[in-house]
């Protein structure tokens, strides 16, 4: 927890410095969001977020006498910021699904009728969740974000590549070289000729499509 605490600690603090434009690195980016120095607003409200839910959990289960908690207080405020600041609907859900086992595991010691009123309401909002993701469902307007549409052109794009090189895929490292030729008229349409990408934004999808299916099945054999 202490190594855990430490690295986010130094993300936290670096998003924090960009809250206030103390970077001292004069970034190029397309986001609105902080990004700390993880490169998106999405990674950076992921990690902190679950920084902010753990240390939430240790400073309630600590409670106020012990001396750590109050470091853990002041990491959840620190995090929390961060998620807001980052501009991602992503951190938000990710703390609160973090959150969701233990405060079922606090609710089934206080009651089991309770706890499973709870997990009912837990399901409902993934099913929630999970229709706003495709554009459907009534919390599509607050939790779909057009940079998810593109993220799915670019596992579509991804394996298109693996098919057509089922073997050695486009390359290692190469996925960029042929983005653009495996584009989409209605991809184009959308978001233009010159629009551009390095990453298929799937691990596993870009092994497949920059090394085959070889490559690709070693590397889910592997995790």
């Amino acid at each position: 927890l202490t190594v855990f605490y430490g690295v986010v600690a130094i993300v936290v603090a670096y998003g924090l410095l960009q809250i206030f434009e103390l970077d001292p690195f004069n970034w190029r980016l397309n986001y609105e969001g902080i990004i700390g120095n993880l490169g998106n607003p999405n990674f950076m409200s992921v990690v902190a977020a679950l920084c902010a839910a753990i240390a939430l959990i240790h400073f309630i289960e600590s409670g106020l006498r012990n001396g750590d908690s109050y470091i853990h207080l002041f990491l959840f405020f620190s995090a929390l910021t961060a998620v807001y600041f980052s501009k991602s609907t992503q951190g938000w859900i990710v703390f609160l699904i973090s959150l969701a086992p233990w405060v079922y595991v606090r609710l089934k010691s206080i009651s089991l009728l309770v706890s499973r009123l709870f997990i009912l309401v837990i399901s409902s909002a993934i099913i929630a969740v999970a229709l706003a993701l495709v554009q459907a469902g009534p919390l599509s307007k607050v939790l779909y974000e057009q940079s998810l549409s593109f993220r799915a052109d670019f596992w579509r794009i991804a394996w298109r590549m693996a098919v057509d090189n089922p073997w050695f895929g486009v390359g290692i490292d190469r996925y960029q070289n042929y983005y653009r030729e495996y584009k989409t008229l209605e991809q184009v349409r959308a978001v233009g000729a010159e629009d551009f990408s390095d990453s298929a934004h799937n691990l596993y999808l870009h092994f497949f499509a920059t090394g085959g299916f070889p490559l690709g099945l070693l590397f889910l054999a592997i995790n």
